[in-house]
């Protein structure tokens, strides 16, 4: 169903309000509107493997379609959400993720806005698997205003890149979306995916930003370079408390803060899962809206899911069946400015 929120731009009396779909429906407007509409395809799951050599890179990014429309009251519009492309699951193997799916916007009086999915991340149990291209982004057409591809999964390089992973690609809203940086060899650390605003190669991947270590006792991540959220106001997130029993995390991942119970009686210390590692058990968290999820390498681990159509991280272990994360599903935004005649 629509969800109804703040407008772009943040907070403030007046505001028209900003009506998002994530599942697939029609929609017969309450009344007559003038509205910016953006469709984004699903994103493709990253690609994982689990061998002693090798390395996963990230899915790519789904497509985007932006028009601005009159949409009519009597009017009813089909709405179709891509779903997410698929993680894969590996142990002894390397799999490439699975292909986004399209999301389109039709109706009667205006062209069909389609937005493709990007496609799965690619994997290989080489280490020196030769110079691949990332995944790539989905295509889009009908947008009145733009149509835009979504930026590639991290690929790999020349060379050898041994225990190497590599983050999905973004969306891209105002031109072609940003490339992840190529496989880093990374064992127990992970590896940047693509943001909104910041090109590929224009920062150092190993330090700069969505960097976590957790192969020892010790936690430790270095801190994420600042982004700029393209709209504000329009995506919340839900905190999810798990109660545990015994002395063992739960093998999860998602946007998780969990109460640690110990022996199923005392309550525990508050610990933050979304990207860090949890004794032997990576949580990769959810990537922020339209980003690359990252990739992660090492560990009993799960790949970082992305978001409103990023793709999916690659995931490396070298010892234990792993799963790379899932592409974000598509959305369609629609951002009025007039309501009524």
């Amino acid at each position: 169903m629509a969800v109804l929120g703040a407008a772009a731009g943040g907070g403030g009396g007046g505001q028209l309000p900003v009506i998002s779909f994530q599942t697939s429906r029609t929609w017969a407007p309450a009344y007559d509107l003038t509205a910016y509409v953006y469709v984004i395809g699903s994103g493709g799951g990253g690609g994982v493997c689990k061998s002693s050599n090798g390395q996963a890179g990230g899915g790519g990014a789904g497509g985007c379609a932006v028009s601005k429309l009159d949409l009519s009251s009597g009017t009813t519009y089909t709405i179709t959400i891509g779903a997410a492309g698929a993680s894969s699951a590996a142990n002894g193997a390397a799999l490439a993720g699975g292909n986004g799916n399209a999301s389109l916007f039709a109706g009667s009086g205006i062209s069909t806005m389609t937005a493709n999915g990007g496609t799965g991340g690619v994997a290989s149990t080489s280490a020196a698997p030769g110079a691949t291209t990332g995944a790539a982004g989905g295509t889009a057409t009908g947008g009145t205003l733009g149509n835009f591809t979504g930026g590639k999964g991290g690929g790999f390089n020349a060379g050898t890149t041994n225990y190497g992973c590599a983050g999905g690609g973004a969306v891209g809203l105002w031109q072609n979306g940003n490339d992840a940086e190529n496989a880093i060899s990374a064992y127990s650390y992970s590896s940047p995916g693509a943001s909104v605003n910041i090109e590929q190669g224009d920062i150092d991947p190993t330090y700069d930003y969505q960097k976590a270590h957790g192969s020892s006792n010790t936690v430790w991540a270095y801190p994420a370079f600042t982004t700029v959220e393209p709209f504000s106001g329009i995506f919340t997130s839900e905190q999810l408390n798990i109660q545990e029993l015994g002395s063992y995390n739960a093998t999860l991942y998602g946007n998780e803060t969990r109460e640690r119970y110990t022996g199923g009686i005392s309550l525990g210390t508050k610990v933050n899962r979304n990207y860090l590692h949890g004794g032997a058990t990576w949580y990769g968290g959810i990537s922020a809206p339209f980003q690359g999820a990252m990739g992660i390498s090492g560990g009993t681990n799960k790949g970082q899911k992305a978001t409103a159509g990023g793709g999916g991280g690659g995931c490396y272990d070298y010892s234990t069946a792993t799963q790379s994360g899932a592409g974000g599903r598509g959305i369609v935004l629609i951002f009025p400015v007039s309501l009524g005649a």
